[in-house]
């Protein structure tokens, strides 16, 4: 019953097999990924030991039609592949899930800002590349910028932000804060949607590319559901891909708990203006 979500990405995943074909290679990046998003419906795969244990079984192996994927196997993968190569992949899926494209304002500045989220993961002590700032003397010493941006209904009370941007407008830095706490507001998100709290790599691909397949797997759900995912909805395509029921049940029972919620939201704000 889950094999419909890989269907989906049929045609992405004979594209990676063929970018990154070797001679040499038994083990390929589609079936990385196909490993990963096994994992990424069931947090319980909280190892590569486990995600092992998985494709140690036949039966799996034959529907999915992948290899034996050792531990060892995995953790060179991840090191190996550029996690840069799904992003065809990631746009294809935003484009069928209808995902808004950014603000225009920002195409100036793309790839040139580095936005430092403050979640936290269960990641090893010794991961010292990921540290941002190894020097607090740098915060000290190094010239700011106050900009004031005038608030709608508030003309007395500008936001002021700080930062060591001097090579951009007052307007750009302004929607770039705005957008900043989107990047904040997503990793809240999927860690409580998805219950996405660990790591299996130690490098900085193996990383980045847990990342990049965790959003894919929330974009196949927003394909299937038509929604922005919520955790119901998360928990519900874990048992599709569990096999435990089929994906119009699953969907069927999305839609209901979904308006249930916004029938509670409803009343809520009704309360709220009541007083």
């Amino acid at each position: 019953m889950g094999q419909r979500f890989f269907r989906l990405l049929d045609g992405q995943l004979q594209h990676l097999r063929e970018h990154c074909s070797h001679a040499n290679r038994t083990f390929h990046l589609d079936q990385l990924v196909v490993a990963h998003l096994i994992a990424f419906f069931n947090p319980i795969l909280n190892g590569l030991r486990k995600i092992e244990d998985v494709f140690e079984l036949p039966a799996v192996r034959k529907k999915l039609k992948m290899p034996r994927v050792p531990k060892s196997t995995l953790a060179d993968a991840q090191r190996l592949f550029d996690p840069e190569l799904l992003i065809p992949l990631f746009e294809s899926l935003k484009k069928r899930a209808g995902i808004q494209e950014h603000d225009h304002r920002l195409n100036g500045v793309a790839n040139k800002l580095l936005a430092v989220d403050g979640s936290f993961f269960a990641v090893a002590s010794r991961i010292a590349w990921a540290l941002y700032n190894h020097s607090a003397k740098n915060n000290i010493t190094q010239p700011l910028r106050l900009v004031e941006i005038a608030q709608p209904g508030k003309p007395d009370q500008p936001l002021r932000l700080l930062t060591n941007r001097f090579d951009l407008s007052a307007e750009i830095i302004g929607v770039i804060y705005r957008h900043r706490w989107q990047v904040e507001l997503f990793f809240r998100w999927l860690k409580c949607m998805a219950n996405f709290q660990h790591f299996y790599s130690e490098s900085q691909r193996g990383m980045t590319l847990q990342i990049y397949i965790a959003m894919i797997g929330t974009l196949l759900i927003a394909i299937e559901t038509g929604e922005k995912p919520s955790s119901y909805d998360f928990a519900l395509m874990s048992m599709a891909i569990a096999g435990m029921a089929p994906m119009d049940q699953i969907l069927a029972q999305s839609a209901k708990r979904r308006a249930e919620r916004k029938r509670a939201a409803e009343r809520r704000r009704t309360k709220k203006i009541a007083g």
